[in-house]
C-alpha cells in the first residue's frame, strides 16, 4: 500500500511538484526496504523454530546497525535522501539474501525452500 500510494502522501506532505516526487521516490524505495524485511521474517522464523536464535540475532543486530551506520556515514559525505535508501535497501536485501542462505544450511535435505 506504501508503495501504491506513495504519490498521494507525497502530495499530502508537500505543495511543491519537485518536492512530491522526492517524496514518491523515498517512498517507493522504503516500501522496498520493508518488503524484503518482511520477507525475511519468515526466514528468521525458520531459525527460531530449529532453535537457532544465534542466527536471526545476527540478521537483526547487523540490518540494525549497518543501517544507522550506513546512513550516518552517506550523510556525512554529503549524499541525498535517495542515495541514503539505497543504502537501506541494500541492507534490507543483503540481510534477505543472508537469512535465505542461513535456512537453506538449517533445514534437513527433506524439507526444500523455494521462492
Amino acid at each position: 500500500l506504501l508503495y501504491v500510494f506513495s504519490a498521494e502522501l507525497g502530495q499530502l506532505f508537500y505543495k511543491v511538484p519537485e518536492r512530491q516526487a522526492l517524496a514518491q521516490s523515498v517512498l517507493h524505495m522504503t516500501a522496498i526496504a520493508l518488503f524484503f524485511s518482511y520477507i525475511n521474517q519468515f526466514f528468521i522464523n525458520i531459525c527460531k523454530a530449529y532453535h537457532r536464535f544465534d542466527i536471526p540475532a545476527i540478521i537483526q543486530n547487523v540490518g540494525n546497525l549497518g543501517g544507522i551506520i550506513l546512513s550516518t556515514a552517506l550523510l556525512i559525505m554529503g549524499y541525498s535522501i535517495v542515495e541514503i535508501m539505497i543504502g537501506y535497501i541494500v541492507i534490507y536485501a543483503a540481510g534477505f539474501i543472508f537469512g535465505y542462505l542461513s535456512c537453506l544450511k538449517i533445514l534437513t535435505p527433506e524439507v526444500k525452500l523455494g521462492f
